[in-house]
């Protein structure tokens, strides 16, 4: 097991045969033109039959669950903005990219009135 901790823009994979890659909590804190190139670098580090374990925040699509995500997380995002000199201001749903690369969602679930989304993806070579 090998695990790194660097600066996620700058890290060149040393190798393309991870078999699991973990991204709870992380995918939510770039704009949409960075998080297009992450999860292409992961994908593209990640080996044939590999998994991927994302844990997010999620906004679903109506009535109070909606309100309560998006007031959480304009909340959030103004708190990381502050503390952290977090750049992006909106959440970007990485489903889509992630499955753009050949991973397929096996497991999810979803908890805080549909705030938080966990999934297991899983790439078929």
């Amino acid at each position: 097991m090998k695990f790194h901790h660097a600066d996620f823009l700058q890290w060149v994979p040393q190798q393309q045969s991870y078999d699991l890659v973990v991204t709870h909590f992380f995918l939510d804190c770039f704009n949409r033109e960075q998080l297009s190139h992450v999860i292409a670098k992961l994908a593209d580090a990640a080996a044939p039959r590999s998994h991927w374990l994302v844990a997010d925040f999620a906004i679903p699509p109506k009535g109070f669950r909606r309100l309560h995500a998006k007031t959480w997380l304009r909340a959030m995002y103004s708190f990381f903005r502050a503390v952290a000199d977090l750049q992006t201001h909106e959440l970007i749903d990485p489903s889509p990219l992630i499955r753009a690369t050949g991973f397929e969602v096996r497991r999810e679930s979803v908890t805080r009135l549909g705030l938080v989304k966990a999934q297991l993806w899983e790439r078929i070579a």
